[in-house]
């Protein structure tokens, strides 16, 4: 796939860690709501990438 996806293949690694859905936290202020959503999504989107 990798080959095949991208103009420059070489430019791309695929790592053969595994992300692991332990339940870790990211600690956002609660004063700053706009920016924990940001914080838990890109957590939710990494997670889900890796899926």
């Amino acid at each position: 796939m990798r080959s095949s996806a991208f103009d420059d293949p070489a430019n791309y690694v695929l790592h053969e860690e595994v992300i692991s859905k332990e339940p870790l936290v990211a600690y956002v202020s609660t004063r700053d709501m706009v920016w924990a959503n940001i914080v838990r999504w890109a957590i939710f989107v990494t997670i889900l990438a890796e899926e």
